[in-house]
Order: C-alpha cells, then sequence, then structure tokens
C-alpha cells in the first residue's frame, strides 16, 4: 500500500510535528481547511502521532482518502487545537510538485539575478520526454530575453543531448528572396 502524503514540510517536535513548509498545489495547500506553517500536527484520524510514527507511516493505504489532521496553531487567543480535512496525495504527485516550484524559484532568481535580461530553463534528463518539455517551454522561457541559462543539474544523462541544443543553436541553412 502507497503512502499518502500532506505536502508538508515538517520536522519532529514535542507532541507531533512541525510544518516548517507547505508545498504550492499541494494537499495540504490547497485543502478547503489548509495546513498552515508554523502548525503542529499532533494527531491523524484522531489517533495521536507517538513514539517513532511519521506522517507517511499514519497515512498508508489513505491516498486520495479524506483524513483528520488535527494540528495545534497559534491564535490571537493563545494556541488552538483544530482538526483539518485532507485528502493525502502520493509520494510521486508531491515530487512533481517540488520540481514545479524548484523550476519557478530558480527561474525567478535568474531573471532578478540578470535584470531580466535571461530566461531560465531545467533540463530534468536527456530522454524524449525531457526534450519535449523543453522544446515546448523554450519559447516562453525565451521570449524578450537576450540569453537562456540552461540548468542540467541532476540530469540522469541519456541520448538526446545533441538534439536538445539543435534546437538552440539553429544554423541558417537557407534564404528566401
Amino acid at each position: 500500500q502507497s503512502r499518502g502524503r500532506l505536502g508538508t514540510l515538517h520536522e519532529p517536535t514535542k507532541g507531533g510535528f512541525l510544518v516548517t513548509g507547505i508545498i504550492e498545489d499541494s494537499a495540504a495547500d490547497r485543502s478547503t481547511m489548509p495546513i498552515e506553517v508554523g502548525d503542529v500536527i499532533t494527531a491523524i484520524d484522531f489517533a495521536p502521532i507517538t513514539g517513532n510514527e511519521t506522517i507517511p507511516s499514519r497515512l498508508k493505504g489513505r491516498v486520495g482518502e479524506e483524513v483528520v489532521v488535527t494540528v495545534r496553531r497559534a491564535a490571537e487567543e493563545g494556541e488552538v487545537e483544530l482538526d483539518l480535512l485532507i485528502k493525502p496525495q502520493t509520494w510521486s504527485s508531491v515530487r512533481a510538485l517540488l520540481y514545479k516550484a524548484m523550476q519557478r524559484r530558480n527561474a525567478e532568481l535568474v531573471s532578478e539575478w540578470s535584470g531580466g535580461r535571461l530566461g531560465y530553463a531545467h533540463i530534468r534528463g536527456m530522454s524524449q520526454g525531457s526534450l519535449d518539455e523543453f522544446e515546448r517551454d523554450l519559447f516562453a522561457a525565451t521570449d524578450g530575453r537576450k540569453g537562456l541559462v540552461v540548468d542540467v543539474r541532476d540530469n540522469g544523462g541519456g541520448w538526446t543531448a545533441d538534439r536538445m541544443l539543435a534546437s538552440l543553436m539553429v544554423q541558417p541553412h537557407a534564404y528566401t528572396v
């Protein structure tokens, strides 16, 4: 059985897990009752988190099923306990959201550091799927820019490097008068 994910970044703390970040568009973010940074997750389906348990271990077999996530949250009147309804998602969907967030963050940094002159594109792998994604996003990444930062960090390699470069370094081959 797969283990559900809430889409939170968290660390152990007394009585549960302190939420240090929320992944954009994750289950925790898009719920009608979202989890917030600073919340402490104390229970799942009204059963307190104890010992060496993890959130994914408590969400085993619960992907796509609504669960009650109990949190402690700081409020004006002091600390309150809330029961939030969340539908956990798969680890692969959370990884995809993390990848998109990394791409957005890097594109923003490249734009900021270059004064808007450079675009940014990350190539996940040298496979046909990654090449198709790169070619699809190429115009948007370079529109109105003087150059492009092509990021191949954490790229597993493959066989499409020449084809990728061909889409960037096109040599004139014909003229029409």
